[in-house]
Parts: C-alpha cells; structure tokens; sequence
C-alpha cells in the first residue's frame, strides 16, 4: 500500500474498533467492499472508504465519537453543518489532505475520510412527508441545482419550493437541516412495509435493499492481516453504490487541508469560481453550451497547483543535494532528479501553462534544459509561468 492508502486504512481500524467496542454493526460497501473482497487492499482511491449502516447505528457512532472526543477527528454531516448536501455522514482526519476542490463548498472538512451512508424506511406518516417536502430542496440547493428551471417541473415541485423557503426564513437552514437529521435517523431507522431499506446520495435513491441483508451477524473480510465487516450478499452493495474517481481528489496524508489550502494560495473566491465551473461542466456535456472553454481552464488551474503542492512536497528535501549536483556540473544526475519534475510539466504544457515552487530549483532546472538543448521548453515555462508562482510557497 502507499502512504496514503495505509493512513487511510488505519482510520478504517479505527472507525472498526470504535464500532466493535460500542456493538455498533456496520458493513463496508461500494468500491471497498469491492477491493476489500476481490482484492484484499484498500483500493485505488486514497482519499476515504464506504460504510454503510442502519439510522440507530449511525447515531450511536455519532454520540461514541462525540464523548472521545478525539482530536483531529472531525463529524461533517447535517446537524454539524448546514451546508452538508446529502443523508450521509463522513468520520474525517482533519490532520489529513482529501478534498475534491469542484465539490469543496458543502464540507466544512477535507481530510481523508470514512463516508457513512445510512439507511432509511418509508414512514407515510403526515410528518414523515413534510420532512421529506423539506429534504429535496434542501439538497437540491446544496447540490447547485436550485434554478427555476430545475423547479418548473411540476406544480408539486414549485410547491416544495416554496414550503422550504418559508420554513427557511422561520426557523433556518441549521435547524431544518438538524430535523431532517434527527427525523430520518430515528423514525426512518426501520425498515419499510415491504421489508426493505433504501439510500439517499443527493438526488440519486438507491431502492430495495432487503433487510435480511442487514439481519443476523455480519461476515468478516481481511486487508493487510485485519477484518472487517461484510455483508451476506457482497454483490447486491457492490452493484448498487458508486465511488467518486480518484483523480479528482487532492490527497496528503501526512499534511492537514487547512495548511494545504493556505500552501495552495486560492482564497475561497477562487474555490467558489472552481465549483461554479463544475457545475457549469455538467450542464456542458448536456447542453454544450459555450462556456465550455473557461470550464476547462479553471479545472487545468486546479491540476496546476495540485502539481506545484506535490512538487513542492517531494524537491525540497532534495534541494540542497540538487544544488550541490548543479555546482558540481553533474549534468546526468541532475536529469535523473528532475525526471519527475519533467513529467509534470510535460502534462501542462500543451495547455499553455508551468508552474513553479521554488526560484532556486526552478534556475537550476531551466539550466538543466538549455543544457540539454531544449530552449523551446525553457522559454515556454518561463512565458507561461503564473505571476503568483514566483511566489514561494
């Protein structure tokens, strides 16, 4: 496993032994469980696992969490923060990097993560479906879908619209988002008439998981020497739940994400405008409307200062050999160091952009270039190297 992959299985071991220690039941799901039964490993993305588990056991991790009181862990969820846009909840390593910057503004943390999805009933009672009315527009908003457009769909939706407004200016997006919380983990927590659980994931509901799935004692999967908890039907949660593609996660696992957001330079204008661009991506590929361009340009922003922080992180402990190397000359030596350096760059260029971390190694590289004959390439990282990158980090 890399660095990062067994940080975040021992914040798994960590959530398992909180877990065992309270009988909380639980059960790995999506792309771990996948990984974890067919491979034995933690899979390929780094940046959090998936658990699933019943409303009851959600709030029992919650409040043995919450008595521990461990530092450098963190609760995101509804009744923490307002802004949060779906029924999950994530277990997070503030002490950890693991965010995804086009979906940065509903978290309130970006370390690596255990994400908790929490299974859910039918209740047809009069206040289960007022809380629903509120729930869908709730997320919706969170989710950057709260257009006219999305709402013309039909008179019921206009009406759900507006109940959450009002309930809004009364009593506040905090308290409607707790509600919502408290309502559906405690008098959702069972299983509907027909015997079976569903899951929300912003507008996506995954339907008809049997409740014989979540019955009886859990089956145990090893990674790296250590169980965890499986269901019976492996398959049916491996079907069923969808993982977010690993590279579009900036992970650290040694650095926290308030010191690498601050390393990064973007103030939370910039954040926004990246996220605005997302969104404005998936209307691009329906609509293909002509924004698309600025759409690019402001994710290849992100993939630049995601290269600058990693290559920040990896030369500077190199830096005094590398200096020592330029001093000696050691021209063979040096375009081993700088192989990596290379690479990163190569996958900017043709996007008309460089970066740049340090003034000291970036000289010696652009030395090492021209050493090489390749003055085209020095004069394009020069040409196209941001302002702010002559900054040091």
């Amino acid at each position: 496993m890399t660095k990062e992959q067994t940080r975040l299985f021992e914040l798994l071991k960590e959530f398992d032994d909180t877990c065992r220690s309270c009988g909380i039941k639980y059960f790995l799901t999506g792309e771990t469980l996948k990984c974890a039964t067919e491979e034995g490993s933690m899979g390929p993305n780094a940046a959090y696992a998936s658990v699933i588990m019943t409303g009851d056991d959600c709030r029992a991790f919650i409040e043995a969490t919450q008595r521990a009181a461990w530092p450098e862990r963190e609760l995101d969820y509804w009744c923490s923060n307002p802004e949060y846009p779906d029924y999950t909840v994530r277990y997070v390593a503030s002490d950890t990097t693991a965010f995804d910057m086009t979906d940065y503004l509903n978290y309130k943390a970006h370390g690596m993560y255990i994400e908790i999805e929490v299974l859910r009933g039918l209740n047809n009672s009069k206040k289960a479906k007022a809380m629903r009315a509120l729930e869908k527009p709730a997320v919706a908003e969170a989710i950057g879908n709260n257009s006219d457009g999305y709402w013309a769909c039909s008179r019921k939706d206009r009406l759900t619209r507006a109940y959450y407004k009002a309930s809004d200016k009364i009593i506040g997006k905090e308290k409607i988002k707790k509600k919502l919380f408290e309502f559906f983990s405690e008098k959702c927590c069972n299983p509907a008439a027909d015997g079976t659980y569903y899951v929300c994931h912003n507008k996506s509901v995954l339907k008809g998981l049997p409740k014989e799935l979540f019955e009886g004692d859990p089956k145990e999967c090893e990674v790296n020497g250590y169980s965890f908890m499986i269901p019976s039907d492996c398959e049916m949660l491996i079907r069923r739940a969808k993982g977010k593609n690993a590279d579009v996660f900036l992970v650290d696992s040694e650095r926290p994400y308030t010191d690498t957001i601050e390393a990064m330079g973007l103030s939370e204008t910039d954040i926004r405008n990246i996220h605005e661009a997302d969104l404005r991506i998936a209307d691009i590929e329906k609509s293909r409307r002509k924004y698309n361009k600025r759409a690019r340009e402001d994710w290849r922003t992100v993939l630049q200062a995601d290269a600058r922080l990693r290559m920040h992180k990896y030369y500077m402990p190199k830096k005094d050999e590398i200096l020592r190397l330029y001093e000696a000359e050691d021209y063979t030596k040096l375009n081993e160091e700088f192989k990596l350096f290379d690479e990163e760059t190569e996958k900017l260029l043709p996007y008309k952009r460089s970066f740049s971390f340090d003034n000291e190694l970036l000289d010696v590289y652009i030395h090492v270039l021209l050493y090489n004959g390749q003055s085209e390439k020095a004069e394009n990282i020069i040409r196209w190297m941001p302002k702010s990158h002559l900054k040091e980090i």
